[in-house]
């Protein structure tokens, strides 16, 4: 009698907090709980209901609590304090839908896919997990990649797949010499290696999460001569696996975290990704990047070809972490503006129409593009290098309300606009490009500089 009413108290704890109608958590990676839910159901994180009240593209409307939160996809942003914990979106069917529901998006079941770390927990606990690069030699991770996990990409179709899988992490300072050691970022065991593809000294190796078996890792773009490990070798968090291989492009190397139902195979190496950019950040900076990147001076290139960037090309929305973005909106599911890169420069290309023809075609609702820079208060000097490498432009230029020009450019005629002096009292330094019937409009670069404040 006792025994059973010791189990019935067991499971009335195990209960205690989830709702009658509470959906279970799916899995689990470090200490981020993954939910999948659809429109009105709820998931109770500790006592903290969180439903999920509507979706707008990739934007994704949340009752936590007692508050209301819109978040959007987390394709490289962190997470969000609330009062379930933190959370972030992980996934949601209108990024899933730009790549036509492709296998890299499999642990989306429902209409979004939320992570939920509750309490005051890190994402993921330092002892058992490490950022994937020695800091040994002084590694700096910029977080500016513009391959990001599921990152839309507009050449998709000619790589296979419209969204990237993983993170695509800059190793540009460790070209062509051993240094900044890739290192395996929980311990596991290396269950294959590939090497000799794509007729390059390249090698890709999986390794099977020790702490949750069925979770993998894939590194990716290793130099094959400089592998550390073997298949079925046991590693140790931190043990140095490899280093990144580089050529005349950009030299970086690319992390994916999978959780398949049976063993991926080099084909099915990106199937059933897990979005674990924010944990990433959590292994870097410590814990979630809450701050503001702020400016007082700077320069900014659009669009330049990943070896002379560090695959930065600053066509992404807005992240304060950054200080830098496009402010887009629900009308565009990519997140991002296009663009193009020539040999050592490149531009943003924008139009009214984005992406025509492709899975994530949208249109803007406005006549212009707004890209906002965090900056302190004050007297700035401003100007830009407006047109496209590419094809003829017209643009009308504008900082901070301050016409700047009307420049009507030939296909690879670019120019600067006057040098311009604003006042910013709001810390944002906004530039806005208007745009012209079904004409493209580009931007190159910025370069800005406080007078005085």
């Amino acid at each position: 009698m006792i025994r059973h009413i010791l189990l019935f108290f067991c499971l009335l704890t195990s209960l205690a907090g989830f709702g009658q109608d509470s959906i279970r958590h799916d899995f689990a990676f470090a200490n981020v709980r993954y939910v999948n839910l659809d429109l009105g159901e709820t998931y109770f994180a500790g006592d903290v209901p969180v439903e999920l009240l509507g979706t707008e593209k990739h934007y994704v409307h949340l009752r936590v609590g007692s508050d209301t939160l819109t978040l959007r996809t987390a394709r490289r942003s962190p997470a969000t304090t609330s009062a379930a914990g933190q959370i972030f979106v992980a996934d949601s069917r209108a990024v899933s839908q730009l790549s036509g529901n492709d296998p890299i998006h499999g642990l989306l079941k429902k209409e979004v896919l939320l992570g939920i770390s509750p309490g005051a927990q890190p994402l993921a606990d330092s002892y058992i997990f490490g950022f994937p690069v020695t800091f040994t030699d002084g590694y700096i991770w910029k977080t500016l990649e513009e391959d990001y996990m599921f990152s839309y990409k507009p050449d998709g179709k000619e790589a296979g797949s419209w969204s990237y899988a993983g993170v695509g992490i800059d190793m540009m300072e460790s070209r062509a010499m051993q240094k900044n050691a890739v290192v395996a970022m929980e311990s596991g065991r290396v269950v294959w290696i590939e090497t000799g593809y794509d007729q390059m000294p390249l090698a890709t190796l999986c390794i099977e999460s020790e702490s949750s078996p069925g979770t993998y890792y894939i590194y990716e773009h290793l130099h094959s001569d400089d592998l550390m490990v073997r298949r079925n070798d046991r590693v140790i968090r931190g043990d140095a696996i490899g280093y990144a291989w580089g050529t005349s492009g950009w030299n970086h190397f690319r992390l994916t975290v999978t959780k398949p139902d049976t063993l991926p195979s080099f084909a099915t190496r990106h199937h059933y990704a897990i979005n674990f950019y924010p944990q990433l950040l959590d292994l870097y900076f410590g814990r979630q990047p809450v701050f503001t990147h702020t400016f007082t001076r700077g320069q900014i290139y659009f669009g330049r070809p990943d070896h002379m960037n560090g695959n930065s090309k600053n066509v992404s929305a807005y992240e304060s972490r950054h200080g830098t973005g496009w402010l887009l909106g629900p009308w565009n599911p990519a997140d991002k503006v296009e663009w193009v890169s020539a040999r050592r420069s490149g531009n943003a290309r924008l139009r009214k129409t984005l992406f025509y023809g492709q899975p994530a075609q949208c249109v803007n609702p406005h006549n212009y593009y707004d890209f906002e820079i965090n900056v302190r208060p004050g007297v700035y000097r401003i100007r830009a290098l407006v047109g496209d490498h590419v094809v003829n432009t017209w643009q009308k230029v504008e900082f901070e309300g301050v016409v700047a020009g009307t420049f009507e450019k030939g296909a690879g005629d670019l120019d600067w606009t006057g040098e311009k002096i604003v006042r910013v009292s709001d810390g944002k330094l906004t530039v806005r490009i208007h745009l012209k019937d079904h004409m493209v409009a580009g931007l190159a670069e910025l370069v800005f500089q406080m007078a005085h404040e």
